[in-house]
């Protein structure tokens, strides 16, 4: 039988900043940092053998969790008399990201020596090592019809369009 006890704890800073550059145009500079624990079953859930598939799932007690510190920043030009368009950018860092489930072999999962394994695959939830950086983009529009007939006034129109892209496929 093995035992694992385990404990973190974390202060996380956030925080941001607006400045009017001009009567119509805002600026928006911010910061912030969190934490994603992982699911209790995927630490130290039960083990799953299922004989139909031939796989084993298992908890990894060595999972991390995710930290990431993200910063941000936008421009907002709003449009007289009620409509903005904003452009956005951000920078996202993830420590530890959470893989999903991963294959591992029948010795790390400890199923070496047992033969009525023999052709199962073991799967468990593992981080990436490493820390994942993510960039995006955003630009948006809103506008709301007002110089239409009354019964109309309350329709708008909007869209966005957005790019991310990770340093490391995922």
């Amino acid at each position: 039988k093995r035992n694992n006890y385990g404990r973190y704890e974390n202060t996380f800073f956030s925080g941001g900043a607006k400045y009017s550059l001009l009567r119509n145009l805002v600026m928006q500079l911010s910061a912030s940092q969190s934490i994603g624990r992982p699911d209790y079953s995927n630490i130290a859930g039960v083990i799953t053998i299922n004989d139909t598939n031939f796989t084993v799932r298992l908890p990894n007690p060595e999972l991390k969790p995710e930290t990431s510190d993200k910063y941000f920043a936008s421009l907002q030009y709003y449009i007289e008399p009620a409509g903005t368009l904003t452009v956005s950018g951000y920078e996202l860092n993830v420590k530890n990201m959470g893989l999903g489930t991963q294959q591992i072999s029948a010795e790390e999962a400890g199923y070496a020596n047992e033969p009525e394994y023999n052709g199962y695959t073991f799967l468990r939830t593992s981080n990436a090592p490493g820390t994942r950086k993510i960039k995006g983009v955003e630009v948006e529009y809103s506008q709301q019809l007002v110089f239409l007939p009354a019964w109309a006034r309350g329709f708008s129109v909007f869209g966005s369009v957005s790019r991310a892209a990770s340093d490391t496929p995922v």
